[in-house]
């Protein structure tokens, strides 16, 4: 009489193993995600929305806590006093965290004012300009004008914050420094499209 098969009773080691691995890949993935959601830290947030080029004041700023998102590179509340004072070099919504990159550093000059230009494709270059890039802004025909009339005169500048493309991705919005003199012809220059930037030549 032959004797009953046992190979339906037996564990595979193989099987075990593998059982055990899973078990413990387990408990490794859940002790990851447990210990991203308890660790969180104190980081800075807007209270109201801020918009590109504003100071950034004490009242704009709140502290909450977030957990370590990859690829997020917030600001720890402990630098709250040096936010204070700095530009935003971007728009900041309402309750968004704030970033490195969305602050601008980059103060005025004495004797300087800030003017906001909206420039179309041709009127500026290429390749978006980072804050502290010396300009000239070169006066340019009205729209709509003959294009063949004199037109003349320059102004020399620096940009404020960085360079940022429009919403509808149709100009680049930049905010430049010029002197104090030269501000108000600029600002109406810039209210009538009729300015156009390039890079200054560094000496």
């Amino acid at each position: 009489m032959a004797n009953p098969s046992t190979s339906g009773g037996r564990r595979r080691p193989t099987w075990i193993a593998a059982g055990v691995l899973a078990i413990c890949l387990g408990g490794l993935g859940g002790g990851f995600l447990y210990s991203q959601a308890v660790h969180t830290e104190e980081v800075l947030a807007v209270t109201e929305r801020v918009s590109r080029g504003e100071v950034i004041e004490a009242e704009d700023l709140r502290v909450v806590p977030a957990g370590e998102l990859p690829g997020v590179d917030s600001v720890p509340a402990s630098q709250r006093d040096s936010v204070i004072g700095t530009r935003a070099a971007t728009d900041l919504p309402r309750g968004s965290l704030l970033t490195p990159d969305s602050l601008s550093e980059t103060e005025p000059r004495p004797g300087m004012v800030q003017v906001g230009l909206r420039l179309t494709p041709g009127r500026t270059p290429t390749q978006l300009l980072p804050a502290g890039t010396a300009v000239t802004l070169i006066i340019v025909a009205a729209p709509g004008s003959d294009p063949t009339a004199t037109t003349s005169g320059s102004f020399p500048g620096t940009t404020a914050i960085d360079a940022r493309p429009s919403e509808d991705g149709s100009a680049v919005l930049v905010d430049v420094w010029v002197t104090a003199e030269h501000g108000p012809t600029v600002a109406e220059l810039a209210a009538t499209d009729r300015l156009a930037l390039i890079t200054a030549e560094q000496s």
